[in-house]
Order: structure tokens, then C-alpha cells, then sequence
């Protein structure tokens, strides 16, 4: 087993002091153009110097344009919004790969993880802006192109949860939207979502550009088994 992980590099990766912590997912606004998959995020919501940035994750001038296209070498422009720091290329092998080999002649349990039911509870995460095309709130639209004539809340969250998001939205009160994470902002107004949903008219399902958003409180993954008897030899990797 390798000792070396993935937090322990990104540690290690980082050489000074600073105020502010790198995320898994973005927390503002991001160039879609940014590489993918990114393990690790910058967020500017701070006022951070992107020459700061650059040095604190030991990242080239070249590098860093690279897999943050909006951004050139110099700098420039540099806005209040999320930057890729660490890509999934960026991370040593050794990092992201445990391998485990057994060979035995006693009886051999393999486990998997299935997601578990759709829950039960889901707590209202309030109505979102959501009228910039290239910066959605959340990544993916369920629904059709047209929407879905028989949209309800309860129809929309367990689609998102079957699709593995554990946020879901409503907007225009025939759309659905899923997500890993939720981006954008707060409508001045609650009240700006306020569309009747197509399937259950006494719902509201977001507005023109708004969207109602929910979050899972996700259920425990159901274990199955499966066994055999003999010699055998396992070997996992993960990356």
C-alpha cells in the first residue's frame, strides 16, 4: 500500500503562510474553458494577488494560463472567481493510486457501495440567479430542452439523487437541474421565485431566471456482498 495520498501532496505542495484555503469544487463563478477534472480551487473572494497564487502553489506563468484560459501569463484579467490550481494531470501517480495484491486459499468477501434511497428529507437552499448561460447554478439540466410538462419538486430531487447530485433545482416551472455543488447567488427577493410547477400547480418552481434549489440529507450507501471459495489474487487500483 502506498503511504503517499492525495492531501498529503497538496500539503506539501504549498510552501507559505497565507490566510486562505483551497476548495474541492469551486465557490464562484469559473471559465468553463477550465481544465478538467480540477482536484483543488482557489477562491478570490478576498482581494488574493495572483502572483501570490501562482508562487504559493508553485505553478509557471505558462501552467497556470494554461488551465485557467481566461486568465494570460501576466495576470491579466484577474477577477473575483474561482481558479483551478491542482488538475487531476498535475497530481504524482503516487498520490492517486493504491494497489493491494492477496493471494489466499481462504474464502474471499468482495464489497461494493450502491447509492441508497432517495431521502426522505431535503433542506431548502433558497432561490438563486441563474440567468448567465456559461455560469449555471447548478452543472447539469435534467429536464428536455422543452421542460417537463409534469414537473413537481418531488419528481425533480429524485431524479437529481438517482443521477448521483445531492442538489437539485426547479426554474421556470417546467425545468430541472442537478448539481455536485451550488454557484452563483442569492435573488434579492424570495418571492422573485414564484412559478407555479407544471405537474402540482400549488408548488413553486423557480421563476424567469431563478431557481428554487434543495439539498439531500443523504442517506447511508447500501453495502452487497459476494463470495467465493479457492485461490485467488486481487488487485485494486484507484486514481
Amino acid at each position: 500500500m502506498v503511504a503517499f495520498t492525495l492531501a498529503a501532496w497538496l500539503v506539501a505542495l504549498g510552501s507559505l503562510p497565507r490566510l486562505c484555503l483551497a476548495t474541492g469544487h469551486p465557490t464562484l463563478q469559473f471559465d468553463p474553458n477550465t481544465i478538467s477534472p480540477c482536484l483543488e480551487w482557489e477562491n478570490n473572494a478576498h482581494n488574493l494577488v495572483c502572483e501570490e497564487v501562482r508562487r504559493y502553489w508553485n505553478i509557471t506563468a505558462l501552467e497556470f494560463s494554461r488551465w485557467n484560459p481566461s486568465v494570460g501569463q501576466n495576470c491579466q484579467p484577474w477577477i473575483a472567481a474561482s481558479y483551478c490550481v491542482a488538475p487531476l494531470e498535475r497530481v504524482p501517480s503516487s498520490a492517486t493510486t493504491s494497489q493491494t495484491t492477496t493471494t489466499t486459499k481462504t474464502t474471499a468477501t468482495t464489497s461494493t457501495h450502491t447509492l441508497g434511497p432517495s431521502p426522505i428529507s431535503w433542506t431548502a437552499r433558497g432561490c438563486y440567479l441563474d440567468g448567465v448561460a456559461n455560469e449555471p447554478v447548478l452543472e447539469r439540466r435534467i429536464s428536455s430542452q422543452g421542460g417537463d410538462a409534469a414537473l413537481t419538486i418531488t419528481k425533480c430531487k429524485d431524479s437529481c439523487y438517482k443521477s448521483f447530485f445531492v442538489f437539485a433545482g426547479v426554474r421556470a416551472g417546467n425545468e430541472c437541474h442537478c448539481g455536485s455543488y451550488v454557484a452563483g447567488e442569492w435573488a434579492l427577493n424570495a418571492t422573485e421565485c414564484n412559478a407555479p410547477c407544471s405537474g402540482n400547480r400549488t408548488e413553486t418552481c423557480g421563476g424567469t431566471g431563478r431557481l428554487n434549489v434543495f439539498k439531500a440529507l443523504e442517506s447511508e450507501a447500501i453495502p452487497t456482498t459476494s463470495s467465493r471459495t479457492g485461490a485467488i489474487q486481487t488487485t485494486t487500483a484507484t486514481r
